[in-house]
């Protein structure tokens, strides 16, 4: 009777919305209501994934993720809201999933393996490429946070403009930007819940933050950017790059978005060129000074070419300005060119 239940499931999917519409795209999850027949095999391990759940925006398909137990089913779920949510701040800066792979991502949260996660394109069985994201050992994961910060990670490097040249941690720099540029989109919206964050407490998200990326922010608020930096390779050098980035989020988001696309390279240095020149595009600019700062001098993108009102410029450097805020708002407006 049981077998006769399951094979009737066989093929139907339940579906929910999400229900909050952040970016007003429709966000739907669908699940598999009991395990394929035949499964998913992997392209790069050709494991077994029998479960699988989908995420749609405005009914298309952007997620795939599949599980190799029952166990691990709630876990797909969870992950795939997530997903979304990331999808759906990601439209924010105009970034989609590659069309090269239909704008489809497949996630495959597996039972064994290393620790930790990985992203790339591997070949189906039949030559098709597929974008893939894999989270390895998902029992190791204990701790919501870090499953949340894991996914991220993997989906920046999925959808992030790649930039490259460190030796560590690791080459590529778009998952360490992405999972803190994400987890700091999530904990800052105050209409998602801990349902979108893996079940992660917010306090915990939070703290996390403070010690992952407020402190690389706060580090050129405070001291401007270190060019030398930007051609190094090392953990400080991955560090400036990803703090340069947080920092625009943060105090210029317009320019922060722009500058992925006026983004020419691959580097750091082609990053932060890419953000400069997002910039000249407006003449005016308002900077929010972040309540943590107010009474501290800090360091803004402009030259003598501007000028500040709601602060007292006090040296110039390199492009850059250092500012004593007098309001919660710096304003520059770019100055005439005058005979």
């Amino acid at each position: 009777m049981v077998f006769s239940c399951l094979a009737l499931l066989v093929g139907q999917m339940s579906a929910e919305l999400l229900p909050v519409e952040l970016g007003g795209a429709r966000l739907e999850i669908s699940a598999l209501l009991a395990p394929a027949s035949p499964p998913q095999f992997d392209p790069k391990n050709a494991w077994s994934f029998p479960f699988k759940v989908e995420g749609r925006a405005n009914g298309v398909l952007r997620f795939r993720a599949f599980g190799q137990s029952q166990k691990n089913f709630d876990l797909c779920r969870s992950a795939m809201r997530l997903l979304l949510r990331m999808w759906d701040i990601a439209q924010k800066w105009k970034i989609d999933h590659p069309l090269a792979y239909e704008r489809i991502i497949d996630v495959y949260l597996c039972e064994g393996g290393k620790s930790g996660g990985e992203q790339g394109i591997f070949n189906t069985a039949s030559g098709k490429p597929t974008n893939c994201i894999y989270i390895y050992d998902i029992s190791s994961l204990v701790e919501p946070v870090e499953m949340a910060r894991e996914i991220a990670h993997e989906y920046g490097h999925a959808v992030l403009p790649g930039i490259k040249g460190f030796r560590e941690p690791e080459e590529w720099a778009n998952g360490y930007l992405g999972e803190k540029l994400f987890l700091l989109e999530l904990s800052n919206n105050q209409q998602l819940t801990a349902e979108d964050v893996m079940g992660a407490d917010a306090n915990a998200i939070k703290k996390w933050l403070s010690n992952n990326a407020i402190l690389l922010t706060d580090k050129i608020w405070k001291n401007g950017v270190d060019t030398n930096l930007l051609i190094a390779s090392g953990q400080k050098a991955m560090n400036e790059y990803i703090g340069i980035n947080l920092f625009f989020h943060e105090a210029l988001p317009s320019a922060f978005a722009r500058g992925f696309k006026m983004n020419s390279g691959q580097t750091a240095k082609d990053s932060l060129e890419g953000l400069m020149f997002a910039l000249e595009e407006k003449q005016s600019w308002d900077i929010n000074i972040p309540i943590r700062l107010s009474n501290t001098k800090i360091w803004i993108p402009f030259d003598k070419r501007w000028t500040v009102s709601g602060g007292k410029l006090t040296k110039t450097k390199g492009g850059w300005s250092q500012v004593q805020p007098q309001s919660k708002t710096i304003n520059v407006i770019l100055k005439p060119n005058l005979p």
